[in-house]
């Protein structure tokens, strides 16, 4: 189940924010139009639109007009909330995974 989650275009979206966030060091908003372009390889057709209407609605963050530019606000809560969910990891690309405290 979690590996459909994670390869349907809800998945691939999330998982394009999750790299986003993680490339602006994950600050409290994130580009839409760059969550787009990650994605846009093997979506063509997912508009700027869409993709902020499939973020609001079907998983719930939040998106804002800001000096002309769509951003996602906030999205760490939500991520964290989401990534397991979809099988989805919040590590940085490249990092080791965090070990639990001993």
């Amino acid at each position: 189940m979690r590996a459909d989650r994670r390869e349907s275009l809800e998945g691939v979206v999330l998982q394009a924010l999750i790299t986003r966030w993680h490339l602006i060091d994950c600050r409290d908003r994130v580009p839409l139009g760059s969550v787009c372009e990650e994605v846009r390889p093997d979506y063509p057709y997912l508009t700027a639109e869409r993709a902020s209407k499939l973020l609001r609605k079907t998983l719930g963050f939040v998106t804002n007009k800001i000096g002309g530019r769509a951003y996602v606000i906030n999205p760490g809560d939500r991520l964290r909330a989401l990534a397991p969910r979809y099988g989805l990891s919040l590590d940085r690309p490249g990092s080791p995974p965090l070990s639990p405290p001993q």
